[in-house]
């Protein structure tokens, strides 16, 4: 009998951050919603969801940013191969490197 292994992509862990941060701060506002409707007090969950919505937007924030730095090399590297021969003779490959990572 052969085994077959099943290749899975990794998730990354800032995405499995990021997808909790998510769900929470989603179901706080659902639980939010409904206790408004029913008339039950509930402002430590709305201090609560205020705070979850808060540090989704970090979480975002550093996502995207960390996501962009590490893509940078491999745009301008795709791009770099593109040019013609007498074109990429004249580009500085580390001098737009280091431009565009600041």
């Amino acid at each position: 009998m052969k085994k077959h292994s099943i290749l899975k992509k990794k998730t990354e862990t800032s995405k499995k951050i990021l997808t909790i941060s998510y769900i929470l701060a989603i179901l706080l506002t659902i639980i939010v919603v409904i206790c408004t409707f029913i008339n039950v007090e509930c402002g430590y969950i709305t201090t609560l969801a205020g705070a979850a919505w808060l540090e989704v937007s970090a979480s975002n924030v550093f996502y995207y940013t960390m996501c962009k730095r590490l893509n940078v090399p491999k745009v301008i590297m795709g791009i770099y191969r593109d040019l013609p021969s007498e074109l990429r003779a004249q580009v500085d490959i580390n001098n737009l490197l280091s431009n565009l990572m600041n």
